[in-house]
């Protein structure tokens, strides 16, 4: 009890001195009749660059809140938060530096072999080949069942973002012949060093598999925002159309991209060429949808608008996916593009990244995107909904050929239809 109230205590003081020394600021900025105005501005030209620049750009600039000095020295993060219209869940601010992270992501499942139900595992799904996990050994379809020695479950998993450095204990899952079922195969423990600035890979994987209705170009994007990823997209397609491709999977399970020329970009190599300059999507400037501003395709020489496009969402999609998916929607219709997986987030907010003159970028709301026709966007229902956690005891590589969405496109590809037995 006695280290619970001094907890309390301590923290009460802390607050109190923060709050006795603002004031003090505040009033040293405006006593003994002195302008000292430039000091407060010097304290505070951080957070006073982002007011005046929010006040300029930002969609609902209107519902900005009056602020009284103490405002200005919250950090700048938490002043931009505070001037964040109620319902926006785009705008965001970050560091100029890389993010930091271990490089994988995972989702929490309870035992899939239904041993223990109860057991909570992490299953790796993805894995940056550039990161502080690939370097660990971690690979996708391994399932963590402990972290420095104590089991994982639904309300200890966030240790796994903590970015200190870890011990994992990892599994496999294999087919015993003998017990005629599946069982779990513990692996050597996994030493992940602590976490590291790290970029997501925009195209980390690549591939072309067999099929009997003949091959298939699969490409792996996370975002279309670096723009030597739209060179990689067109060297790639160029590959596919070398080595008689004749049906594209577009994965973007993963995707985050905010890029809206460059998505538009991106896009234009699946339209008809005649359609290159037409409208990728509309962006309205204010709340009153009365400024516009028309995003085009561009123009490219690389075209693959003559093959099947498969394009894998889910609902871990998000950024403008959705915008890119309703662009080829309108132009290519439903005929030689479906989408598989689930349905993805829709952004139907745009942000602008605006970069300061410290050591952070401002990601404001700017405009409201519509499609070429002009309408908000709306979620995009997969033409044929598929779980990527469909078969669970079997997790392959992606772009590998037996990978469950991959496996199933292929099968359509071939035969106009899901597997009757899915």
């Amino acid at each position: 009890m006695y280290l619970i109230l001094k907890g309390v205590i301590l923290s009460i003081m802390k607050r109190a001195i923060k709050t006795y020394l603002i004031a003090i600021a505040s009033m040293a900025m405006i006593g003994c009749g002195e302008d000292r105005s430039h000091e407060f501005y010097e304290l505070t030209k951080e957070n006073q660059w982002t007011y005046n620049t929010m006040k300029e750009a930002y969609l609902w600039a209107d519902s900005i809140k009056s602020l009284n000095q103490r405002d200005y020295f919250a950090t700048p993060s938490r002043f931009f938060d505070n001037l964040l219209y109620k319902s926006d869940n785009a705008s965001f601010v970050s560091s100029t530096e890389n993010t930091v992270g271990y490089g994988f992501s995972f989702s929490l499942m309870r035992d899939p072999l239904g041993i223990e139900p109860a057991r909570v595992y992490a299953l790796v799904e993805y894995v940056d080949p550039s990161s502080v996990a690939a370097s660990a050994g971690l690979e996708r379809g391994m399932w963590i069942s402990a972290i420095n020695g104590r089991n994982i479950n639904m309300g200890t998993g966030s240790a796994l973002k903590s970015g200190d450095a870890i011990t994992m204990t990892a599994n496999l899952i294999s087919y015993d012949d003998d017990a005629e079922a599946y069982v779990w195969n513990e692996l050597p423990p996994i030493d992940m060093q602590a976490a590291t600035a790290t970029t997501i890979s925009p195209l980390p994987v690549t591939s072309i598999v067999s099929d009997n209705s003949g091959k298939i170009g699969y490409i792996l994007c996370n975002s279309f925002d670096a723009d030597a990823t739209i060179e990689d997209i067109h060297n790639t397609l160029s590959a596919f159309d070398s080595e008689g491709v004749t049906a594209i999977v577009l994965d973007l399970r993963y995707f985050s991209g905010t890029s809206i020329t460059n998505a538009a970009a991106v896009a234009s190599s699946f339209v008809p060429a005649d359609k290159q300059g037409a409208v990728f999507c509309t962006l309205y400037k204010d709340l009153k949808f009365e400024t516009k501003e028309n995003v085009l395709f561009s123009q490219t020489a690389i075209n693959v608008a003559d093959k099947p496009l498969y394009i894998i969402t889910t609902a871990k999609t998000t950024g403008m996916a959705s915008a890119f998916i309703k662009a080829l929607r309108l132009v290519r219709g439903t005929s030689n593009l479906r989408i598989v997986g689930q349905t993805a987030k829709v952004t139907d907010i745009a942000t602008e990244s605006i970069e300061s003159p410290y050591d952070f970028t401002i990601n404001p709301a700017t405009s409201i995107i519509a499609d070429a026709n002009g309408e908000i966007l709306t979620a995009t229902t997969p033409d044929y909904e598929l779980s990527e956690y469909g078969d669970s005891k079997h997790i392959y590589p992606l772009g590998n050929k037996q990978e469950y969405l991959l496996y199933n496109i292929a099968y359509i590809i071939a035969n106009g239809t899901l597997p009757a037995d899915l």
